[in-house]
């Protein structure tokens, strides 16, 4: 095997993450079937999209290692070969001869997530947005001039008939670096005018979810998780007001990304700042006040400080009965949640009763709603069932749900979320196959998911399976899915300081998950 650069070549694409893991693995003569090599090489193979570079240091240390050093890693020559350049001096003098709207459309595409860019997404952006900088997207012609140059230099790949284009991460990593900090600010803002042309504008009016334009915004969801951290630094810096609607709505919405990925206190940090900037420009009894209380209750109630998020959750009804507000309803089904976690689950079922969209719900109209909100109603009252004890019921209403989600989300975060519902009530009732034949499906699509999105998920899927596979006295696979789950669970803590693994029981895989997801 030779570890040499060739003198001539031709553009080889990456393999997926299993191929790439499982050669890596090979490479290095490290044990295939070992569950912590796995998810150490699955890491690096994300990351570094297919790359592999000679380093006698082992798997758990070289990702950190790339990611605090990638510059010096890029600009080491492999050892013992006859060559003058490095992976950065070959992308320096490519990327240096990039001019005019095919180096703005490179630096662009270097801030969203590199396995799928819509063209459209673009598109549709450059047309809302008043810059003469992205004028060449708006013209067809223009714009496939400048790609063709990107694509001549193999530095984006296209998928011509779904209008796809994809970028290297490690060719991503390069154009950040070689940007000034004047064009990494003006790149971030143009990206984030891009995104932010293909959501509903929500901060001038308190609308709710746009369920109607939920497909139309997926496309665009993964690139802002790719740009949540210059999102944090640049983004918001980029208002030239921090006093206005726009801006708290901003703000508010960087709190209920921290609030799905746990991080409950930055939540709460951000719902307050929005609030406090929102009671300085609007009425005393505004429904925007309302949203916020809704989410600074949610984000108490996440932190385990309940009677904190009763009073907040009670403000939204003062101010939504004195509207006659049709989101009267989510105030129901949020203190019902609410209830439920505080040990109440009677008066939990009476809250969520109250919800108008609720009354003559047969299980035709629910089916045929195509509205989400209903699913997390019916896993609601699911859950409120399970804590009765009547377990028929709550698996009645769980597969209701499952079935809505399966149907009209595909493999999606809340799919899982009811695929382990409904395990769980089918393991309660001794139904070991099923159960276990849905966990193994959640577990499948929480891996396809992002790590800070899925990691909760799969370890709290892989826990349950391991008990389901203990009372089916299969011990030896129980033990290995268990020792995943402890795995897992560590690599959550990686990601989330505040949560320690205690013991490997129930009880350290239960707050994975939010709590208020449904």
């Amino acid at each position: 095997m030779a570890f040499s650069l060739a003198s001539h070549g031709c553009q080889v694409t990456p393999f997926d993450t299993e191929t790439g893991s499982a050669a890596l693995l090979n490479i290095l003569g490290l044990d295939l079937e070992s569950t912590i090599y796995q998810e150490e090489a699955k890491a690096i193979t994300c990351t570094l999209g297919g790359f592999i570079v000679w380093r006698k240091i082992s798997l758990k240390s070289f990702l950190t290692l790339y990611k605090q050093n990638s510059a010096s890693v890029d600009a080491k020559s492999t050892i013992s070969m006859d060559y003058g350049h490095t992976l950065a001096t070959v992308w320096e003098i490519t990327l240096s001869q990039l001019l005019g709207s095919s180096k703005v459309l490179h630096m662009v595409l270097s801030f969203l997530d590199s396995d799928c860019i819509h063209e459209s997404i673009l598109k549709d952006g450059a047309l809302q947005i008043i810059d003469p900088t992205l004028e060449f997207i708006a013209d067809e012609i223009d714009f496939l001039d400048a790609q063709e140059v990107l694509l001549q230099g193999a530095l984006i790949q296209k998928a011509g008939e779904n209008e796809i284009i994809s970028m290297h991460r490690l060719i991503q990593r390069a154009v950040i670096r070689r940007m000034s900090a004047q064009e990494r600010k003006n790149m971030v803002s143009l990206a984030v005018a891009i995104l932010a042309a293909n959501f509903p504008n929500t901060y001038i009016a308190d609308v709710g979810h746009q369920v109607a334009s939920w497909t139309y915004c997926e496309r665009s969801l993964p690139h802002i998780e790719s740009m949540n951290c210059f999102f944090d630094v640049l983004a918001l810096k980029s208002f030239n007001s921090k006093d206005t609607l726009a801006y708290a709505s901003a703000t508010d919405l960087r709190g209920l990304i921290n609030l799905d990925i746990r991080h409950p206190a930055a939540a709460l940090e951000d719902f307050e700042h929005a609030y406090k900037i929102r009671t300085e420009l609007l009425a005393e009894n505004d429904s925007f006040l309302a949203a916020s209380h809704v989410n600074i209750g949610l984000a108490f109630t996440e932190l385990g400080e309940l009677e904190k998020a009763r009073d907040h959750l009670q403000r939204t009804f003062d101010i939504r009965l004195l509207h006659n507000s049709d989101r009267i309803g989510n105030s129901y089904s949020n203190m019902a949640s609410l209830l439920l976690r505080m040990g109440k689950p009677d008066e939990a079922e009476v809250m969520l009763k109250r919800c108008p969209s609720l009354k003559d719900f047969s299980d035709e109209k629910f089916l045929k709603t195509g509205n989400p909100r209903f699913s997390g109603d019916m896993v609601l009252l699911s859950r409120i069932r399970f804590a009765q004890g009547f377990f028929n019921e709550a698996l009645r209403f769980a597969s209701k749900a499952l079935s809505f989600r399966i149907e009209y989300l595909g493999e999606r975060l809340k799919v899982c979320d009811s695929l382990y519902q409904v395990a769980v009530i089918l393991h309660k009732g001794g139904n070991m196959g099923l159960a276990q034949q849905l966990l193994e499906e959640c577990i499948k699509i929480s891996e396809g998911l992002p790590q800070v999105e899925g990691i909760g998920h799969l370890a709290q899927a892989n826990y349950r399976l391991s008990q389901v596979l203990a009372d089916n006295r299969k011990n030896k696979e129980s033990a290995k899915r268990l020792e995943m789950a402890v795995v897992l669970r560590r690599d959550f803590k990686s990601l989330d300081g505040d949560y320690a693994l205690v013991n490997g029981a129930a009880s350290d895989f239960e707050d994975l998950i939010p709590w208020m997801l449904w």
